[in-house]
């Protein structure tokens, strides 16, 4: 039950967390692309 619980309590941060990873590795892929330097290197 505690799981559970943790689970539906995380779930919308974890979401967020997946659509920043999106969004970085998206930016990443546009400076490689352009041939400029990319501020991040890799998102984990």
């Amino acid at each position: 039950m505690e799981i559970q619980l943790w689970r539906e309590i995380l779930a919308p941060y974890e979401l967020a967390v997946n659509e920043l990873v999106v969004k970085f590795n998206h930016i990443i892929k546009e400076h490689r692309r352009a041939g400029i330097y990319s501020p991040i290197e890799e998102v984990n």
